[in-house]
Parts: C-alpha cells; structure tokens; sequence
C-alpha cells in the first residue's frame, strides 16, 4: 500500500499544474531555486510521512501548541545515529540490528556522541537547556518509561576532550566511542524534521477548518 501511495504521490506532484500549486502553498516567499529544492523533496517526504505516522498517535493538532519533532536539532541529532550498531545491539540472520531502550539508556559511546551532537547544534537561544534534558529524559531512548544513565548535563560532562573521527553510518563498525555526527547527515535528518512539521500543520489547518 505505501508503495502505490508513493507512486501516486510522485505522479500526482509531477504533474506542472500540481507543483506549481503545492511550491505556493509551501513557501509562497520564497524564490524560485528554494521551490525547486522543496518540489524535489516533496513527494519523499509525503511518502516518509505517510508510512512513518502508523506510530505517531496523537489527538493534538501539529502545528497549533505541538510538533512531532520538537525540538528538531535534539530528533536530528538521535535519528542520524539511532542505526549504529552498540555493543548491545543484537543482530539478527538477516543482518539487521535491532537495539532495545535498554540498550540506548545505559550505552555510553551512544549518549556522549549524542549529547554532543545536540550541544553543537542547538541554538541554546531558542533550545535552552531545560527542553534538552526533558527531550533527554522522554525521547532519546525510544521509550519514556525508560530514561538513560545521566540526564543532559551528565552526559555532557562525560566529554573530556573532543572527538576528532566521524560516525559512519554506513560502516558496520561497532560505536564505542564518542564521535562527531557529520553536518551533512544532521542536516538531512534536520531539514526533514522541519519539512514534516511544516506539511503535518498545513494538513491540520484543513483538518481544523
């Protein structure tokens, strides 16, 4: 089924007419190269969304007092290194790995690369210290129930000296210790997370009305 909606979702915004609407929608002020970056992403996106929402249940509105991926440097930062495979991390016959809350919570090469990632990338302006450690204490380990070892500022006192080498996503080495998350990895899984807030309000605002 996702397949077939993304299909349709790709032929439908291919259409001139179509993508001439949905750049206007978007980003009416902006200039022509930033339409034509959004319109490639656009149907990526829409398919992401639409297979990914099947775990996102809630009864608020995205985009009035609530976003799906708030704040979007600390989601950017976890999703760019949530495949990496940890000492506790099981890998299954298939080559898949699969790694428990558990495993998240108390891994301290995931946590120190994690933390910071989210202290080089969030601007304490706008993502001040207190919405870290409760994106921390909530989210990082995939369930609430479940929190890490240190909180926020624990773990970032953890770092004693900055890491010079880069995490790989697609190397099968086992993460074991601290690294820098590349700027273009962040930047992919951050543009996303905005891009994604910004169509779930558009599709509330219709909702709502």
């Amino acid at each position: 089924m996702a397949a077939s909606y993304c299909s349709s979702v790709t032929g439908i915004l291919g259409k001139p007419g179509v993508n001439h609407f949905f750049s206007s929608l978007l980003f009416s002020s902006s200039n022509a190269r930033q339409h034509y970056s959004v319109m490639k992403l656009l149907p990526t996106l829409l398919c992401l969304a639409h297979s990914s929402l099947a775990h996102q249940v809630s009864l608020k509105f995205p985009g009035y007092g609530f976003s799906w991926y708030a704040p979007a440097c600390a989601y950017a930062c976890n999703n760019a290194i949530s495949g990496a495979m940890l000492p506790c991390s099981v890998m299954a016959d298939d080559m898949s790995i699969t790694t428990s809350p558990e495993c998240y919570a108390n891994d301290t090469a995931y946590l120190t690369t994690l933390v910071l990632c989210m202290r080089e990338n969030c601007d304490p302006a706008t993502v001040p210290i207190w919405q870290r450690e409760k994106y921390w204490i909530t989210s990082v380990t995939g369930h609430n129930a479940i929190v890490p070892k240190w909180d926020y500022s624990e773990a970032l006192a953890q770092i004693t000296e900055l890491p010079t080498v880069e995490y790989n996503s697609t190397s099968e080495d086992t993460l074991v210790e601290t690294m820098l998350v590349p700027p273009a990895a962040y930047e992919t899984q951050y543009t996303f997370n905005i891009m994604f807030d910004h169509l779930e309000k558009i599709q509330a605002s219709y909702w709502y009305v």
